[in-house]
């Protein structure tokens, strides 16, 4: 939904720990994972893991 751009969307702290976006996404399948101090991981809390093209793993969601 970005095209893998780090820097596109910053998540806010909302509590200690907490961070969330609030994005609108298309339907569909959405892949996606996180950046954190240049480094990509995907969602610890998100069982759904898929390879992106790079073979790196990542998250995705159904967006219906």
């Amino acid at each position: 939904f970005n095209n893998w751009d780090p820097f596109l969307h910053e998540m806010t702290e909302t509590s200690p720990g907490v961070y969330e976006l609030e994005l609108p996404l298309p339907r569909g399948l959405q892949y996606y994972d996180f950046v954190y101090n240049g480094e990509s991981h995907p969602d610890r809390l998100n069982l759904n893991k898929a390879s992106n093209r790079e073979g790196k793993i990542v998250s995705y969601l159904q967006v219906r």
